[in-house]
């Protein structure tokens, strides 16, 4: 199958009217700078490499420290500043409950790194025992009265994904697992990011991470009460440049920056949301919900083909046979690690119970190829929707009737809710608009759902457009009812058109790819400023906006651009751009030369 674009995953239409211009996004990485916006609405940013400050003890205002005589606070104060010491102090305790109490709290206030407890000396006398809190035992402590804190700290990195830069992490620390680690998303490879991570190891054990070490820095350490959860934050903000940008003038771009800022663009999946693979992500999601196992394995393992030897694709082709999956374990190397996966399920299990081996794919991974497809259909109907009604509410249309319901679009029932503040759809209640409704909304209070089974459709007059989509790809509504729980999907709500805010624009010129247009947050820290870009043979739109959660920012671009956003396409105006800048270059030093 050749590379999709954008038509072939229903990315079709256009909210303004404005002219369009080409341009280069990612050539460089140091292009797309991205900052997590925390859920108090403050955009993260990397500052400073300084330890974290001390939370507040809370004091007990019914406390009384004359609990505790002269000559115990001594002993005391000894126990807790001497490393070395490990005998517990004994205090006399024979006084009532009450007061023994009362001794246990101050205790508490006091010497945080102590813990107390009542027992009987060799004479049966009642006295209160004090020893030094180990690190095990004060995390349990903790767990119970549910004070534990979390060092939070912020993640600036380069060129590499989320996910990979915790395990980098965990690595350093010489850890095996990264669940001590916890954060809101997980940001692209392709860029510089930051963002804000949560863990329960303490400042002490990650103190050696500040600083910049390749492509990670760590700073601005804080102590939280609450571990981050997936989703706890509001946005992103978006510093771009979109190099070579040709065959416009500042005014038609400054219509479209305009048109962007107020229209906004259509909410649509990004391209990355289906795969990069010969087979798109959606299809293998379609043999998902028609329970057509064989053919998802077909799928998967078809990835393969075009990188390996004869014998090697004569054993995918007769993965079926008895031995295959073993004999093709033997073959693979390690790289392809996702069909090394599948292959031992299918040892294990064998090729007739595929249900079972397929559980052998990471879980995201399985649930990933089915929320393609869920946003295949999201973007058709998206783009059905606007070219045949437009930019204004209709009857039939769907809004939420309580606008500030955050939606967990992961529709995963076997977990909580990412945070609080988000709902299951089963929770959010929408509102099917009437003709009574139209003036009170706009088109940006409109959603559209993922097709699932517990969603209520949008009624139009003509036609369902979801109805016709799925009988197009053979799916039944009843699909979304998987009898393998895991693969159900209730269904989600998604805004149909996305508004940016913070938009910030300028025109800047270049000479050289290496000179940098945008400044990162290390960069700031050194002293160093965004250029101005007054001079320069190329043009470049820098541009700044934020975005809310789940809005592909290539979507947002592909409005103010008006083309399609193909990495093909990207790559060969790259490629191009990249002759005309040393032909340039080289002209730049002959001219030199010949002035010399």
């Amino acid at each position: 199958m050749n590379e999709l674009r954008e038509k072939d995953v229903g990315i079709t239409e256009f909210v303004g009217k404005t002219c369009g211009f080409n341009g280069i996004i990612k050539l460089r990485f140091q292009d797309f700078l991205v900052n997590e916006i925390s859920t108090n609405g403050k955009v993260v940013h990397l500052t400073t490499f300084d330890p974290p400050k001390a939370l507040e003890v809370a004091v007990d205002e019914t406390c009384s420290t004359d609990a505790i005589s002269k000559e115990d606070r001594l002993l005391l104060d000894l126990l807790a500043e001497n490393n070395d010491s490990q005998d517990p102090v004994l205090i006399k305790a024979d006084c009532d409950k009450a007061q023994r109490t009362e001794i246990h709290k101050a205790i508490k206030q006091l010497y945080p790194k102590l813990e107390s407890s009542t027992t009987d000396d060799n004479a049966g006398n009642k006295v209160i025992k004090v020893v030094k809190t180990r690190s095990g035992q004060k995390r349990q402590n903790q767990r119970r009265s549910g004070k534990r804190t979390y060092c939070k700290f912020v993640l600036h990195k380069q060129n590499i994904a989320t996910a990979n830069a915790v395990g980098m992490i965990t690595s350093k620390l010489g850890m095996k697992h990264s669940k001590v680690f916890q954060y809101a998303g997980n940001k692209d490879k392709q860029g510089i990011t930051v963002q804000e991570i949560t863990s329960s190891l303490p400042y002490e054990r990650l103190a050696f991470l500040t600083k910049q070490q390749g492509k990670l820095a760590v700073g601005n350490f804080t102590l939280d009460a609450q571990p981050l959860c997936l989703g706890d934050l509001s946005g992103n903000y978006f510093a771009l440049i979109v190099r070579n940008i040709q065959n416009v003038d500042e005014k038609d771009i400054s219509v479209a920056m305009k048109s962007f800022e107020e229209q906004g663009f259509i909410n649509y999946f990004g391209m990355q949301r289906f795969g990069a693979t010969s087979i798109p992500t959606y299809e293998i999601g379609k043999s998902f919900l028609n329970k057509n196992w064989e053919e998802a394995v077909d799928q998967i393992l078809s990835s393969l083909h075009t990188r390996l030897d004869d014998d090697t694709l004569t054993c995918i082709k007769n993965w079926r046979e008895e031995g295959q999956a073993d004999k093709l374990l033997e073959r693979l190397d390690k790289k392809h690690s996702l069909e090394r996966s599948l292959l031992r399920g299918i040892s294990k299990f064998g090729p007739t119970q595929l249900t079972q081996a397929l559980t052998f794919l990471p879980r995201n991974t399985r649930t990933m190829y089915l929320h393609s497809y869920q946003s295949l259909v999201w973007n058709k109907v998206a783009s059905k929707r606007i070219k045949e009604y437009g930019l204004k509410p209709v009857v039939g249309d769907l809004v939420l009737l309580d606008p500030t319901d955050r939606i967990n679009e992961i529709q995963d029932e076997d977990a909580e809710p990412p945070s609080k503040k988000h709902k299951f759809v089963s929770d959010v209640k929408v509102k099917v608009l009437t003709a009574d409704d139209l003036s009170l909304y706009d088109i940006t209070d409109v959603v559209l759902p993922l097709p699932g089974c517990q969603i209520t459709y949008p009624v139009y007059e003509t036609k369902n457009y979801y109805d016709t989509i799925l009988k197009e790809d053979e799916i039944e509504n009843t699909s979304f009812d998987h009898r393998v729980k895991e693969y159900r999907l209730p269904g989600a709500y998604r805004k149909l058109i996305a508004k940016p805010g913070m938009v910030e624009w300028s025109v800047v010129r270049y000479d050289d790819l290496e000179q940098p247009l945008l400044v990162s947050d290390i960069e700031r820290m050194e002293g160093i400023t965004e250029p101005e870009g007054k001079e320069g043979h190329f043009r470049a739109l820098r541009i700044k906006f934020c975005l809310k959660t789940s809005c592909y920012a290539t979507m947002a671009l592909r409005e103010v651009l008006k083309q399609d956003m193909t990495t093909t396409d990207q790559i060969a105006l790259s490629d191009q751009h990249k002759v005309e800048v040393r032909k340039h270059l080289a002209q730049n030093k002959n001219r030199e030369d010949q002035e010399t």
